[in-house]
């Protein structure tokens, strides 16, 4: 068998680069700047399947060409490619994918299935190719074959067409998402309001309730709009002037709110100064009226945005003042 040593190298040298070369510069280059975070399991399974996928791949063009043997290992490699990238986008991952972007005030968890779903359609794409080539190279054999091959050759022109039109539309898709998700801002103010009730008694702090007010700003100028948005906030003491550390101690929750909804942020909006009213604890609320004390409100931030779930983590800090 003589083998065509000019695809091996070809297509070995471009599955090495865009499998493996790429994706590890790219991971690179991310990790460096300090903004992505990759588990050590994902990094390893990129460089053991992109290895796979090379070799695959050298041995899918060592057979001559229009060889049904080279169409059957075509068709393999199409699935592996398939779920290859399936999995570098989070397919096979729970509710949320595999990336994480840290900042120095930010952590965002983004999940990217539907994009891991249409790669995975894609590779279904080319593998039916594949198979419809290799069903064309039996029907060769046959005598009466004008008529197989003119099916097939709509079929094969049919699945090229819709190969290109879902890359296309891929591509185009992951460029108008990451131009728009790069412009959309979440920020939580590091000031604060608050209403005090005293329940009508000016002497007795032991039935009063305090609700301490923040706020926050989403500015979403991207093409899609944020969707099903929820707001959990979390208030704690991180030290305060209680030196009994009973009233208002140190390192303590003293206050939440859960699941504060928002059906949706359009896309083209400025949404400045949206409240969130947090109740203080009532074991707590006597210690924040005779004490001061620094403050940490905690914020997670949670949407779907054009496909992916997003999850973002944040934190302010801001100084209580005692009441009286």
């Amino acid at each position: 068998m003589k083998l065509d040593y000019k695809s091996i190298i070809i297509y070995g040298a471009l599955k090495t680069v865009f499998f493996l070369i790429l994706p590890l510069i790219i991971i690179s280059i991310l990790l460096d700047q300090g903004i992505v975070e990759f588990s050590s399991n994902f990094l390893i399974s990129i460089v053991v399947m992109g290895i796979i996928g090379i070799i695959l791949t050298i041995v899918r063009h060592t057979p001559a060409k229009d060889s049904i043997l080279r169409e059957v290992i075509g068709i393999g490699l199409a699935i592996y490619n398939g779920l290859y990238l399936f999995y570098v986008f989070g397919g096979f991952s729970g509710a949320l994918g595999t990336y994480s972007i840290h900042t120095e005030s930010i952590i965002a968890i983004l999940g990217l299935q539907l994009i891991a779903w249409i790669l995975l359609i894609g590779a279904f794409l080319n593998t039916s190719f594949y198979l419809l080539k290799t069903i064309e190279m039996v029907n060769k054999k046959r005598k009466n074959k004008i008529r197989e091959e003119y099916k097939q050759l709509k079929v094969e022109k049919g699945l090229k067409i819709g190969k290109l039109l879902l890359n296309l539309f891929l591509i185009g898709f992951i460029i108008s998402v990451g131009l728009s998700g790069m412009n959309i801002s979440f920020k939580v103010k590091d000031s604060y309001q608050f209403n005090w009730d005293n329940a009508g008694t000016l002497i007795t702090y032991t039935d009063d309730s305090i609700e301490i007010i923040t706020q926050f700003d989403l500015i979403n100028p991207g093409l899609y709009s944020v969707l099903d948005v929820l707001i959990d906030v979390d208030i704690y003491t991180i030290n305060t002037s209680d030196i009994t550390q009973i009233a208002l101690p140190d390192n303590t929750k003293i206050g939440e709110i859960d699941n504060m909804a928002y059906p949706m942020f359009p896309r083209g909006s400025l949404s400045t100064d949206q409240e969130l009213n947090v109740d203080i604890f009532p074991q707590y609320v006597v210690g924040l009226i005779t004490f001061d004390a620094d403050l940490l409100l905690d914020v997670s931030f949670s949407c779907y945005y054009a496909t992916m779930d997003i999850l973002i983590m944040t934190n302010v800090s801001v100084k209580w003042t005692k009441l009286i």
